[in-house]
């Protein structure tokens, strides 16, 4: 199908919209999901790219086909990424921006975008011995090395890209075709797609720790401090929310619903893996703020958290399933065998990634 016409969101009522209509798409009774009078089970997929996609023509000639396949393998439901901040390079300059200069190559991507080898820049050769390649270095060099989605929903606060909010329309669009659903997720916090490390960034107008590719330990330890301080920053929470209440009141393109009555549309997500840290109380207290944003806004979907649980390091995570999910529908968790060390491809042992991984489903069950 052809793209949407060039036009930016609309506003529907808004007024006594939860007054007069209180009829979940999608409900929850006795531990059950239920849909249309019938008791609701799917297999899914993370499809988190759906909006990316869905911006350009090949891009949606993919997503197109890839729903197809995995609609052919019986999987109806999928996870996308609905919130992409761009990095906050407006109000906080990079470091290597010092360094690099026209002749020298350079890193000032919003001013020389191509054809810069970055032979001379510092900061792009301490990123990767592998980074060394001209053209590599030409892409590191405009991203800071950075390991961020793009082309980002959000490039600024409150300001949007037309297109990737036409692409999240289409994918919709091809969702409620399919008589498939979706869980939209609406922040992170991880540095993959913007999140919270970039809503604090546009708040305090402090620069986030810059997270590469080859990110480090004590990298990533960085990353998670200054992302949830997001908790605390009632500026980044707000910047957050305005996100949140745009989409609910959208009009999709596409189909003509409204976000907050669009039956392809299962639940919202707060954010992907969000951490309370050392910050628990904050953390609980923005579960219930962001919950209650929802809510008003959106009477016919379910509401989650999008915790992965207390992860193998539950004294540093410092999650709280049943703590966590008070205010929620419903609980998710996720399982890394390999990342968290359960299972190493070098020396397989699949019984014990297994065994970890059941235990640890059986004791969010049991939560």
């Amino acid at each position: 199908p052809p793209p949407p016409p060039p036009r930016t969101t609309g506003s529907a009522p808004s007024k006594g919209h939860c007054g007069t209509r209180d009829a979940r798409l999608v409900s929850v009774r006795d531990g059950q999901l239920w849909r249309s009078g019938k008791a609701y089970r799917f297999a899914g997929a993370n499809l988190w790219y759906a909006a990316q996609l869905g911006s350009t023509p090949d891009g949606r000639q993919r997503l197109t086909r890839e729903l197809d396949r995995l609609h052919a393998a019986g999987l109806t439901h999928v996870r996308i990424m609905a919130a992409s901040e761009g990095r906050p390079d407006a109000t906080v300059p990079r470091p290597c921006e010092k360094w690099c200069s026209p002749t020298h190559g350079h890193c000032s991507w919003d001013k020389y975008p191509v054809n810069c080898a970055c032979s001379g820049c510092g900061f792009c050769r301490s990123q990767a011995p592998e980074l060394l390649d001209p053209k590599r270095l030409d892409a590191a060099c405009r991203q800071g090395g950075s390991a961020q989605m793009e082309p980002p929903m959000q490039p600024r606060p409150g300001q949007y890209d037309d297109a990737v909010l036409h692409g999240l329309d289409f994918a919709l669009a091809m969702l409620l075709k399919r008589g498939m659903t979706a869980t939209l997720c609406l922040n992170n916090m991880w540095q993959w797609s913007g999140g919270f490390a970039v809503y604090v960034a546009w708040a305090t107008g402090q620069a986030p720790p810059i997270m590469r590719i080859d990110a480090k330990d004590q990298d990533w330890q960085a990353h998670q401090e200054f992302a949830s301080r997001f908790y605390e920053v009632k500026k980044a929470r707000e910047l957050s929310y305005n996100h949140m209440r745009m989409l609910a009141r959208r009009k999709n393109l596409a189909t003509g619903n409204w976000y907050r009555d669009d039956p392809a549309i299962m639940a919202w997500q707060l954010a992907n893996e969000p951490r309370a840290l050392s910050r628990q109380r904050a953390y609980r207290e923005w579960i219930g703020e962001a919950i209650g944003v929802l809510r008003r806004e959106d009477c016919a979907h379910l509401v989650t958290v999008g915790s992965e649980g207390p992860s193998p390091w539950p004294s540093y995570v410092n999650n709280d399933l049943e703590a966590d999910h008070q205010h929620a529908d419903f609980m998710t968790i996720h399982v890394w065998p390999q990342n968290w060390n359960w299972y190493n491809p070098a020396k397989p042992d699949l019984k014990k990634a297994w065994d970890k991984s059941v235990k640890y489903i059986s004791a969010a069950v049991e939560a």
